[in-house]
């Protein structure tokens, strides 16, 4: 007999007709947040002495999004005349808005 209901169990697993009765899932609370970091980037094409320091001001220099390559146009008129040299590119950190005291990885 108990092959039979093991059986019956099975079948009525793999067919679909199987009911199960639970209550409705919560998710366990997190603190996790997703900062997103490919908008709000500023690039320049040339080098700049003092890019890196804090308070540089790049107001001057091109907007954009990521990803983003500066030879898009250059690179593909089939010459061999795209630009090879050094470009910066900044963002402002968005830890302090988020969350003052978060960890970021």
């Amino acid at each position: 007999m108990f092959f039979k209901t093991l059986h019956a169990c099975v079948f009525n697993f793999f067919s679909g007709n199987i009911s199960v009765i639970a209550g409705s899932y919560a998710p366990p609370v997190s603190h996790r947040v997703d900062v997103g970091l490919d908008s709000s980037w500023q690039f320049i094409r040339q080098d700049v002495a003092g890019a890196q320091t804090n308070g540089f001001d790049d107001s001057a220099w091109t907007n954009l999004n990521l990803p983003h390559t500066w030879n898009n146009l250059d690179g593909q008129d089939g010459g061999n005349n795209y630009y090879r040299g050094i470009g910066c590119i900044a963002a402002t950190s968005r830890q302090t808005a988020v969350i003052p005291t978060a960890i970021f990885f």
